[in-house]
């Protein structure tokens, strides 16, 4: 990574990337991340399945008691990073000595 900021989306247009200026704003103004929701007000999703969407809820509410957060939707794959978030989690691929 070479720039101020990373961000990941999924590609089949189930993120509206219109969005991407929303969370580079976000950004900057100090956030070291910003994450999406699906399960928010103004959220929203269109032809999910139901059974998968019930247990979509069910692993997002495990994960938000788990670790005592408050994100609502951890499994939501929109999300942006600033580069310093992603360099402090270095190194990502361990090294195998021989």
């Amino acid at each position: 990574m070479t720039g101020d900021a990373a961000l990941v989306m999924m590609a089949d247009e189930s993120d509206d990337c219109r969005d991407v200026v929303r969370y580079w704003k976000l950004l900057n103004q100090g956030w070291d991340a910003v994450f999406g929701s699906r399960f928010v007000k103004g959220g929203s999703v269109i032809d999910y399945p139901w059974l998968k969407l019930r247990l979509n809820h069910l692993a997002n509410a495990f994960i938000m008691l788990m670790f005592a957060i408050k994100l609502n939707d951890t499994t939501n794959a929109f999300k942006a990073y600033r580069a310093a978030v992603i360099q402090g989690c270095l190194p990502l691929l361990s090294r195998i000595s021989m």
